[in-house]
């Protein structure tokens, strides 16, 4: 418990993690800045701060920032840290004290928060600033204004209950972000080194995203999204029932569990 809150602490003084909480805030205001001028247009003023919430919506400059630069934002913060570690051979001190499982385990649970925290911090400001000015009506099932339909998860409570909606979304996105970065942190421990373990996230996840266009899943007749990326919005471009949100979710952080386990059996550090 006490390296648990000594890591906690860390992370919160990292500057790595303080570099991607203003980077992320940028995208925040970025998005923000571009509806703003929209709206003062008169360009979409009659949509909500539901349909315009980064964590719905997918088309707008700082979405497309944001859901492009997830994994790296999300990961950067202390995923990085196993690897010099690692490679500083700080850890074998640690792991003479706590051992191995106690450390590993230590390092994926402050990974996964803090990629949740940086998400959380994300999408709560976005929303927040949203609706200082655009109004917090009830979307309407016929403004053709987003393509939630009845396949969607939760498609029904966005129209009559969309803080429900928006909470359960902001969840889920958060999780992914954890997810991800205990992601980055698993192919770190076979990379070693940080940066390059970053990039190696990102082009995995881009690849996740290409190749699960050639996997045909369909739910009555309509093409299902597979792409960790397209499920990072709640108005995905295809269905996102709650089978493929927690199906994906669950099979990646399953594959991280193993290979980590697997990896840190196989460490020796004597």
């Amino acid at each position: 418990m006490n390296y648990l809150r000594l890591e906690y602490k860390r992370m919160l003084k990292c500057r790595t993690f303080i570099m991607s909480i203003i980077f992320s805030v940028a995208i925040v205001l970025l998005d923000a800045g571009q509806d703003y001028w929209l709206y003062m247009q008169g360009i979409d003023a009659h949509m909500s701060v539901f349909e315009k919430w980064i964590g719905v919506r997918y088309i707008s400059y700082g979405s497309v920032v944001w859901n492009f630069l997830f994994v790296i934002l999300v990961s950067v913060p202390f995923s990085c840290t196993l690897c010099s570690e690692i490679k500083n051979h700080y850890d074998l001190h640690v792991i003479s004290k706590i051992g191995k499982r106690k450390y590993f385990s230590v390092k994926v649970l402050i990974s996964f928060i803090s990629g949740f925290f940086i998400s959380f911090v994300t999408l709560i400001l976005d929303f927040l600033i949203l609706a200082l000015y655009n109004k917090a009506v009830y979307p309407e099932v016929d403004s053709m204004s987003v393509s939630i339909g009845q396949n969607d998860f939760l498609s029904a409570y966005f129209y009559s209950h969309p803080y429900i909606y928006c909470t359960v979304w902001l969840l889920i996105i958060c999780i992914w972000a954890g997810i991800f970065s205990v992601f980055t942190l698993t192919v770190g421990l076979f990379i070693r080194k940080g940066a390059i373990a970053l990039i190696v996230s990102q082009i995995l996840v881009i690849l996740q995203d290409i190749l699960s266009r050639f996997i045909p899943f369909l739910i009555n007749g309509l093409s299902v999204e597979l792409s960790w990326r397209g499920l990072l919005y709640g108005n995905s471009l295809a269905l996102n029932p709650w089978c493929t949100i927690l199906g994906n979710q669950l099979a990646l952080l399953l594959l991280c569990m193993i290979a980590i386990c697997w990896k840190g059996k196989k460490y020796s550090y004597v």
